[in-house]
């Protein structure tokens, strides 16, 4: 039995795994991805042994390791905003994938679309709005207690995070659009 040709089209649509185009915008959000990574995962080493130096500290002499809270604070802010980096380009940021599948085949596009559109509306406007609130006067001018640490290390992930994830939202629009792996195949 032969499959309507509608139901054969939509399907080439769609990519396979190991063929996914790569183009100039990727291969950057992929080496942001892949050095977003690895700083995440030196950020974590560190806040584990500031901690647990902390916990040590405190049990054998009953007083806090200096600055322990500040710097945990510092890396705490670049594990939570770059690491919404990262899960959103591995496909694990949260999302209500169910209301999207609810609709038929034909609207589901034209609603997945309409989502990434006002996505990247929304994480333009945090980018900007972050790094408005960085660089501003209040910021630039402010250390932290302990260390005298320029407040703009704590605080420069937002903005970057939120620009990062503009270029990945950018490229997720683009996948999305139509004809964009056909074009692949063809060699184009």
């Amino acid at each position: 039995m032969r499959k309507p040709e509608a139901e054969i089209q939509e399907r080439e649509l769609e990519p396979t795994p190991g063929t996914m185009r790569e183009d100039s915008l990727t291969k950057s959000v992929n080496v942001l991805s892949a050095l977003t990574g690895w700083l995440l995962t030196v950020t974590m080493i560190f806040f584990f042994l500031v901690m647990v130096a902390e916990v040590f500290v405190r049990k054998l002499t009953g007083r806090s390791l200096y600055g322990a809270y500040e710097v945990c604070g510092i890396f705490m802010i670049w594990i939570s905003t770059l690491g919404a980096f990262v899960a959103y380009r591995e496909g694990e940021f949260v999302r209500l994938s169910f209301v999207v599948e609810s609709f038929p085949a034909a609207i589901k596009k034209m609603v997945e679309l309409t989502r990434q559109v006002v996505v990247i509306l929304l994480v333009v406007f945090l980018a900007f709005s972050g790094f408005t609130f960085v660089f501003s006067a209040t910021v630039l001018n402010q250390v932290t207690t302990a260390f005298q640490i320029p407040a703009i290390v704590g605080y420069l992930p937002i903005p970057l995070a939120f620009l990062f994830l503009v270029f990945a939202c950018v490229e997720r629009f683009r996948q999305m659009l139509p004809g964009y792996y056909r074009e692949d195949r063809r060699g184009g």
